[in-house]
């Protein structure tokens, strides 16, 4: 049986808050992922949250998406460890600048 529509989950930027994090802009996003833009190299922070043990999606690549990765929402508990692989990351680039 289908759930109700109102058990469907909040929109993604109802699940991760990335505002007040600097270097980073999230783009509104009513879907199961976050894009957002990055003003380091993307594949740096990548990288680094990907040594975290956090799988995000570089899509730097694709046309207009410069300095972008996407981030799928998951549980809570997997939103608070992206959280916090990204603090670290962007802590991490912001010393090697």
């Amino acid at each position: 049986m289908r759930a109700p529509l109102e058990s469907l989950s909040p929109p993604a930027t109802d699940c991760i808050e990335l505002g007040g994090r600097g270097g980073v802009e999230a783009f509104p996003s009513r879907a199961n992922f976050i894009l957002f833009r990055t003003r380091f190299v993307a594949r740096r922070l990548f990288d680094a949250i990907y040594e975290a043990g956090v799988l995000v999606r570089d899509v730097s690549s694709y046309p207009m998406l410069e300095r972008c990765l996407r981030v799928s929402v998951g549980t809570a508990e997997q939103n608070t460890r992206f959280l916090e692989a990204l603090d670290r990351a962007l802590e991490t680039l912001e010393t090697d600048e």
